[in-house]
């Protein structure tokens, strides 16, 4: 995932370290090895976006700025598209289904 934005991906590993998550191991790799490594990363990316929401209503600071959840969308972006370069764009169909 060199393609990443550096204040992206210090937004990620912010997160990675407040959730005590692993995805920064994912992250400096250029492809995601297994279809679970994709899925904890999908997990991830769930959490992040919540726990952006908190902060923002919150009104912390993440990494010198007020939160917000702009950059969780970007990050977020970025995440599933370095899922679907890996070629496990298959479970991102899975979050889009229709019930």
């Amino acid at each position: 995932m060199n393609k990443i934005d550096d204040y992206i991906k210090k937004y990620i590993l912010h997160y990675a370290k407040e959730l005590k998550s692993k995805v920064g191991q994912s992250l400096s790799k250029e492809k995601i090895s297994s279809e679970q490594e994709a899925k904890d990363l999908l997990s991830f990316v769930d959490a992040m976006c919540d726990q952006s929401a908190l902060d923002m209503k919150e009104k912390k600071i993440v990494l010198g700025h007020p939160a917000n959840t702009y950059e969780a969308e970007k990050a977020s972006m970025m995440i599933q598209n370095f899922i679907e370069d890996s070629g496990f764009d298959y479970l991102l169909d899975d979050d889009l289904e229709l019930e």
